[in-house]
């Protein structure tokens, strides 16, 4: 009997932990109690001084959000949600010809590593006075409650934790993968696309040496894909584009990256009257 109670108190005790630790878990799904990796990659180095910068703060769950706006020839705003830790959780932004904030949201594993991204669109329609409060407890709700994303990418892994997928994209060819998510536009440019984000994935050839003579590296842009990028013996020789029918377009450019291309062509949909491959010498 007394061996029975005492078996009783461990299981109630490690339910109990259990219960507490789910609970915690649920709570603060974002804490990972590290440094996560970068994600986002932005360039704020023109007409920065021409922007307006403001941090509030939940008080609650100890986030905070980072507003930036800018209104010199463009008016466009964007928003971040970052944990305790200073981790990215969140970027979303509006241009002034936009109604809604677009952008993604980030999980992370429990060591920082980037397990999954996730679009996100947060209205205004319901905003309140309070305009800054209203927005951050909305980024929180979304970040925290809803699951009702329209596109999310899972990032897979390998045992040694290598990324051997992303979303429905696998490696099959003895690929690398390199992600981000990337500012089409300088963010005060344009008040169509000025600080418009997209989540790129590139599947990379890993080995690059003259043994493999020719290959392509492949680039998507939220799941669809954008740019094929040629080499021969590593060196861009010519680049497909795609439109975001997945059509092959008639764009392209010279002397630039592939990454380049996805932004300045893919995303924008620029038109050029340059063929749709180019050769570097």
């Amino acid at each position: 009997m007394l061996l029975m109670k005492h078996l009783f108190a461990i299981a109630l005790i490690a339910i109990l932990l259990a219960s507490c630790k789910k609970n915690s878990n649920q709570e603060n799904p974002y804490v990972v109690g590290c440094k996560a990796e970068n994600i986002y990659f932005k360039d704020d180095s023109t007409n920065i001084e021409t922007s307006e910068v403001d941090t509030f703060s939940d008080v609650r769950t100890k986030c905070y959000m980072v507003y930036t706006t800018n209104t010199h020839f463009a008016y466009s705003t964007r928003l971040e949600l970052f944990s305790p830790d200073d981790n990215l959780l969140m970027v979303v932004s509006q241009c002034s010809e936009c109604c809604d904030f677009e952008g993604y949201k980030f999980a992370y594993d429990s060591i920082g590593r980037l397990k999954s991204v996730a679009s996100v669109i947060l209205s205004e329609e319901k905003a309140t006075s309070d305009y800054n409060q209203f927005l951050l407890k909305e980024m929180m709700r979304l970040y925290l409650e809803d699951d009702s994303c329209s596109k999310k990418y899972e990032i897979g892994r390998d045992e040694s934790g290598n990324v051997v997928s992303v979303g429905n994209l696998y490696d099959d060819y003895d690929c690398s993968f390199e992600y981000g998510v990337y500012d089409v536009d300088d963010f005060w440019e344009s008040d169509l696309h000025g600080g418009d984000v997209y989540f790129v994935v590139a599947m990379k050839r890993k080995d690059r040496s003259n043994a493999y003579g020719s290959f392509v590296d492949v680039y998507y842009v939220d799941g669809k894909i954008a740019v094929e990028a040629a080499y021969w013996n590593d060196k861009l020789i010519k680049a497909l584009i795609y439109d975001k029918n997945g059509r092959v377009s008639s764009l392209c450019g010279n002397e630039m990256t592939p990454l380049d291309l996805v932004l300045s062509y893919y995303c924008n949909e620029y038109e050029c009257s340059k063929p749709w491959y180019f050769w570097q010498e």
